[in-house]
């Protein structure tokens, strides 16, 4: 099972959990290693959507700034507050095809 929890720097670290059974024990191992985000005030999370497909995972999250992040492959890739962006974002949505920013 795929866990995602957010961050400290308001970021999605996802790891995958593993359960036996047998032994009633588990395993937690972080699927990719996070990049620490230096920002100047917290941004939590407030919606973050994901679809995972045959060959890679994507996820966008939407932050409390209106603020977005792109993920793929367990990883951020991009974020848009680098670019300084006027639209600010009130909706996310995801699907198979790509995402979609209201």
């Amino acid at each position: 099972m795929i866990v995602s929890c957010e961050t400290s720097d308001n970021q999605i670290d996802f790891s995958l959990l593993t359960y036996k059974v047998k032994e009633r024990t588990h395993i937690i191992k972080q699927t990719s290693e996070v990049v620490k985000r230096e920002m100047q005030n917290p941004d939590p999370i407030v919606d973050f959507k994901a679809v995972f497909t045959h060959d890679w995972p994507f996820a966008i999250a939407r932050r409390a700034s209106a603020q977005v992040d792109f993920y793929w492959n367990y990883s951020r890739i991009g974020t848009d507050d680098k670019h300084n962006l006027s639209d600010r974002f009130v909706s996310v949505q995801l699907n198979f095809e790509g995402f979609y920013l209201e």
